[in-house]
């Protein structure tokens, strides 16, 4: 097994559930799995504070997979039957939160918290068990748990909300095709909302002046200039206090450092940012590269 995940495994689809809880999160994906080449082995991203509890395949024949560790961050599900051509893989996990701006991450105030993703380039592996590299593309199907009181904003428009003992349950509409660095869910209480089409802020302090309505005609503007539509239905705008990044494009939902979003003294700083972001929805999140390297 080299450090790149062979090219005969193609992840489909991702069904992913994540459970927050006040000190760590649990949870389960399930991997519509395309493998064109006999296997007994199929390599997984995780990663510290990432712990795989099991895993199996589901279909087309039930069986337990072993787990083992290997280099590069991975963990091989082994099987004890030859894997080809559609699979279907659930694997069980448990996360802590991180303070750094990496993975799945917390961010304190006095009367509540925020907890937010960055995963790029390779975060992902931190949160849920995934093929995280670019070029495996896929589409994601989230659902959130979290306490009530606390809403969740993540790629897709909201498909169904609903109440479960003191929790709520946000399940979200499947995400366009797109890399795992791009996979975001927010777990917050904002204090400040601005909406402009079908563009929507959420910050604890007032956006910058303009910052919504320039989101807004820059999608327009990119739109006709690259004849190409933005091919979501919303595009969220959210302020993140400890963010490791000034900003960070996830589809459907872009991320900036409080600093950016909320910064009243100089603006032109802040639109330079958000502009920035708003391109890469085609250029890194439509075409994406295929390899993530760091000089």
């Amino acid at each position: 097994m080299d450090y790149r995940i062979p090219e005969w495994f193609s992840p489909k689809r991702y069904e992913l559930f994540i459970d927050v809880t006040p000190n760590h999160f649990t949870g389960s994906v399930v991997i519509d799995l395309e493998v064109n080449q006999p296997t007994k082995e199929i390599p997984i991203h995780a990663v510290s504070p990432l712990r795989i509890l099991s895993a199996e395949i589901v279909s087309p024949v039930r069986s337990e997979l072993s787990l083992e560790s290997f280099a590069y961050e991975m963990t091989l599900l082994k099987a004890n039957q030859e894997l080809q051509n559609r699979l279907v893989v659930k694997i069980l996990f448990v996360s802590k939160y991180l303070s750094d701006g990496r993975g799945c991450y917390v961010t304190y105030f006095p009367d509540s918290k925020m907890i937010s993703t960055h995963f790029a380039p390779t975060f992902a592996r931190m949160a849920f068990p995934c093929m995280d590299e670019p070029s495996k593309k896929s589409v994601f199907k989230l659902t959130v748990s979290c306490e009530i009181g606390y809403e969740v904003v993540s790629n897709s428009q909201l498909y169904n909300l609903q109440t479960q003992g003191h929790n709520q349950v946000y399940e979200f509409c499947e995400s366009p095709l797109m890399p795992t660095y791009l996979v975001h869910w927010s777990v917050f209480k904002p204090n400040s909302r601005s909406k402009n089409g079908i563009v929507s802020a959420y910050s604890y302090s007032p956006a910058c002046e303009g910052f919504v309505d320039l989101a807004a005609n820059a999608l327009e503007y990119f739109s006709e200039y690259l004849n190409f539509e933005y091919p979501l239905p919303k595009l969220d705008l959210i302020s993140v206090a400890c963010m490791s990044v000034s900003a960070m494009e996830n589809w459907g939902c872009i991320c900036f450092h409080s600093s950016v979003m909320e910064n009243s003294r100089n603006t032109r700083v802040s639109y330079m940012v958000l502009l920035h972001e708003l391109a890469h929805n085609w250029f890194g999140n439509l075409v994406t590269m295929e390899w993530v390297r760091v000089t």
